[in-house]
């Protein structure tokens, strides 16, 4: 599709056009940026981009303002597994960049640019913009292979950063030495644009590394490569084929199966992409960006979203999450592509679809702040002076990604109770155990959850991905039968027998190992009018009948009643052919998962041996 567009000669041609819009001006275009400054929304996060640089600067005697990024933290991906320590410093240095550069665009004065040139001396001199995760490795040696450059994914963001740094300041950089810029482009070309010759295995187009790196290395090359059409059109034409493959990957209703924190990184990145390669052709890839396909990519965020900062967690995704953070790259897209829909969702973004009366803060102080992606939001923040009441349907369907949310209230997240129920298979993109898992939120808040993700470590992405508890089966509220659990592999999935507002219900069967001895295992997901949701298992075993053991997790605390009932804030727990046996309490020590759910979770663990059983979920009236 996208390799079709354009031949070599046609891309070269409008590659060398003597001006190309550009999505953000330079800071010397004073002009411009007075306009930009006329919205309120943009005023307000100017000056707290200002706020967070000075007291950046305050406290430089006190602390650095790059920390170190030593051997001990960089071998130690290697020698214990930990990428933590490393990623945290990595990341500051170029958050901490990207922040002075945003505050010396908006004040123009001068003040930071001592800063901005620390910060670039401090990237160049790094021994290799990979993260260790991402490097090859010879046998016992935690140093990363010099022969083997990892074309990794923040490699290129850096190489992007740079870029944007350099388009943003580069007549302020080159008066104070222009010689640093050629440094620049040398090792952004040498670390983010040679790699390409090695085929990365991202070409494949398999997840979001093909549109992240592919969002990124265009960025370096059209900023690096400026007068080099030739070699530009060869960047872009080695970079058409993987996001043509990835675009054919997805699925047609644009459902991301690696979860809704991966969207920025997957669907928006592609727009990006496709977005920055149209303004250097004069729109040919324009009418791309209208397909059906791409604007349920960008629509895909909109029904995974719960209420407020709460999202559909399944995979590697985080439950709570910032929902501010993309307003500006979402209303893009929503232009790009024709979707009401997101333009809306995008314009609650900029006030955490809550009930402030102020678009939320743009994040300046927190980590990561990425330029690339900041000066984009910057600038294509929609106005914050009309607000749209995004338009949720009673039933929310993915059905080729099989994720279903059911609403009480659809024209009020807020209000009234959510009911989730995902089907999909156990090989998806950062897969968890999770065929059959379901959540429930009442009144804006949730009450049983799918946990999310832990912080990423060397076992991540390996053999022992699953020795975590919340990316196993137990992590999970799925049935147990007679011991046996679900296993990963894309063969163990499920089957949609009906969707409809109210009503979803799912064959699990397959889900489980053969010999299992399971003939039909139903599970059906209900919510009635005034609240109420049920969930039903049914079970057909081959054989006897044996036990079920079931797994909840909560994010309030249960109070267990005499009659067998359990109190879980604003919801009543009552169970039909199983019951509860025992609540443990969950006391969390990982970032991500405190990030999301506070101290702590509480487990409920149900059991039972009857055929069917179910969980019957009511709303306490006040």
């Amino acid at each position: 599709m996208l390799k079709e567009i354009l031949s070599r000669t046609e891309l070269i041609e409008r590659l060398n056009a003597p001006e190309h819009p550009r999505c953000y001006p330079p800071g010397s275009d004073r002009a411009r940026w007075a306009r930009l400054l006329d919205s309120p929304v943009r005023r307000a996060w100017a000056e707290e981009y200002l706020r967070a640089a000075r007291q950046l600067k305050d406290r430089r005697g006190s602390e650095p303002l790059y920390p170190q990024l030593s051997a001990a933290d960089a071998l130690a991906f290697i020698r214990n597994g930990n990428r933590v320590d490393y990623e945290a410093g990595y990341f500051l240095r170029r958050s901490r960049l990207s922040l002075f550069t945003m505050a010396e665009c908006i004040s123009w004065s001068g003040e930071f640019l001592p800063e901005i040139i620390e910060g670039i001396w401090q990237l160049l001199g790094e021994l290799y913009w990979a993260l260790p995760a991402h490097c090859s490795y010879l046998p016992g040696d935690p140093m990363p292979r010099r022969d083997k450059p990892a074309a990794d994914l923040f490699a290129a963001e850096t190489g992007a950063i740079l870029a944007d740094l350099v388009n943003l300041l580069g007549g302020k950089l080159a008066e104070e030495s222009p010689e640093l810029v050629n440094w620049l482009r040398a090792t952004v070309i040498e670390r983010v644009i040679d790699p390409l010759k090695f085929e990365p295995w991202w070409f494949g187009g398999a997840n979001n590394w093909t549109p992240w790196c592919s969002a990124n290395v265009l960025d370096a090359a059209f900023t690096f490569l400026n007068g080099e059409p030739v070699r530009q059109a060869q960047i872009i034409e080695m970079l058409l084929g993987p996001n043509d493959r990835f675009i054919a990957n997805y699925p047609e209703d644009g459902g991301c199966d690696e979860g809704p924190g991966y969207f920025q990184v997957s669907a928006l990145c592609l727009m990006q992409f496709l977005d920055e390669l149209n303004r250097r052709t004069d729109n040919a890839y324009l009418d791309v960006m209208r397909q059906p396909k791409l604007r349920n990519m960008g629509e895909y965020i909109v029904k995974a979203h719960l209420t407020g900062p709460w999202f559909l967690s399944p995979s590697d995704s985080t439950a709570k999450m910032t929902p501010n953070a993309n307003a500006g790259l979402l209303a893009r897209y929503a232009e790009l592509s024709g979707s009401e829909q997101l333009a809306s969702y995008a314009r609650e973004a900029l006030y955490g679809f809550g009930p402030c009366r102020e678009p939320l803060p743009c994040g300046a102080e927190k980590s990561p702040l990425k330029l690339n992606d900041a000066i984009r939001n910057f600038c294509w923040a929609p106005a914050g002076d009309a607000r749209r009441k995004v338009r949720y349907p009673a039933l929310g369907a993915l059905p080729d990604l099989q994720l279903f949310v059911l609403r009480e209230q659809p024209e009020d997240e807020f209000r009234g109770t959510i009911l989730t129920l995902k089907g999909g298979h156990n090989a998806e993109g950062h897969n968890h155990i999770d065929v059959g898992q379901f959540e429930l939120f009442r009144d804006g808040a949730p009450v049983i959850v799918d946990t999310g993700t832990m912080c990423y470590d060397r076992f991540t992405f390996n053999e022992r991905r699953y020795e975590r508890w919340c990316y196993n089966a137990e992590g999970h509220n799925l049935p147990q039968i007679n011991g046996v659990v679900q296993l990963d592999g894309g063969e163990y999935k499920a089957r949609v027998l009906a969707a409809e507002p109210g009503c979803v219900e799912l064959e699990l069967c397959d889900a489980y190992p053969a010999g299992s001895r399971i003939a039909s295992l139903i599970r059906k997901a209900e919510l009635c009018p005034d609240g109420a949701a049920t969930i039903t298992d049914t079970l057909r075993p081959a054989g006897v009948a044996g036990t079920v053991r079931l797994p909840l997790y909560s994010a309030v605390e249960p109070v267990k009643r005499p009659d067998g009932s359990c109190r879980l804030g604003s919801i009543e727990l009552r169970t039909e052919g199983i019951a509860v046996e025992s609540v443990e309490v969950i006391e969390l020590t990982d970032s991500r998962l405190i990030h999301s759910w506070g101290s702590r979770l509480y487990k409920l663990v149900l059991t039972g041996k009857q055929p069917e059983w179910k969980l019957l979920f009511s709303p306490v009236r006040s």
